[in-house]
């Protein structure tokens, strides 16, 4: 399980302020807090997700959306800036994000998951996309070329087509898992063992994904941590003056 992208946000030490106002600020005091906490994160948000637009290549609506805030209250005086682990089809963002925010090796992907309990890929093998695999307009490989791949190698439903002696699925499937083809070199750089998913074409076969057994390694360019941080930072003052100003005259209309 990746470890998940979080970052809560408490109020500052306001018990100074706090000491110099009288008692009709001090009830006023927590409303403001909470406030300006929960609009700092919002704020640290709008700035991380514009961010990400650079460190990124074109990431996808879904990963930037998955970006959540948990609003203070009064009575909870803490904002939370996070990533949800959890996602009704495919994998969350939080869980696909982590290896690049925290500098770790990509687990399984739920299509690599797949392959593994249908025997095609060991427990310790990974695929990575070659050139060939065609990709979607964030630079991704189009889930409709994975869903193919899976439905091919009988990775979604059954296992009656796939053979280990063979390493193919049955006659005039697109899709086929090889070890080696003739007058092929060099298949994979990554494994000394060449294995590879291919694609066959009318022009001969291509290799769709690399198969490896070192886990895909990701560098530490995400800093969700400090890019919220510095942000909040950058903004609470601004916000909580705002928000008292507001309790306070909003207050006082009432009274």
């Amino acid at each position: 399980m990746a470890e998940p992208i979080k970052l809560h946000i408490s109020g500052q030490n306001f018990q100074e302020f706090r000491d110099s106002l009288d008692d009709f600020a001090k009830n006023q005091l927590p409303f403001a807090v909470s406030k300006a906490l929960t609009q700092s994160a919002v704020d640290a948000r709008n700035y991380t997700r514009d961010q990400m637009r650079n460190i990124f290549d074109r990431p996808r609506s879904f990963t930037l959306n998955s970006m959540l805030i948990s609003s203070a209250t009064k009575t909870k005086l803490e904002a939370r800036v996070y990533y949800d682990m959890w996602a009704s089809k495919g994998t969350p963002a939080g869980e696909y994000l982590s290896p690049n925010a925290f500098g770790t090796t990509r687990p399984a992907k739920r299509s690599e998951q797949l392959l593994r309990s249908r025997g095609v890929l060991k427990s310790n093998e990974f695929i990575i996309p070659s050139a060939a695999a065609p990709q979607d307009k964030y630079g991704n490989v189009r889930t409709s070329e994975i869903i193919k791949i899976l439905s091919a190698l009988q990775a979604a439903f059954d296992t009656t087509t796939w053979s280990k002696k063979k390493g193919r699925v049955k006659s005039g499937a697109e899709y086929f898992v090889s070890y080696s083809l003739s007058g092929t070199r060099r298949i994979n750089a990554q494994t000394k063992k060449g294995k590879a998913i291919y694609r066959k074409t009318s022009s001969g076969v291509q290799p769709m994904f690399f198969v490896t057994d070192q886990p895909p390694q990701y560098e530490a360019i995400f800093n969700f941590e400090e890019l919220v941080s510095s942000r909040f930072r950058a903004v609470i003052n601004s916000n909580f003056n705002g928000a008292f100003a507001y309790a306070m005259s909003t207050a006082k209309l009432k009274k």
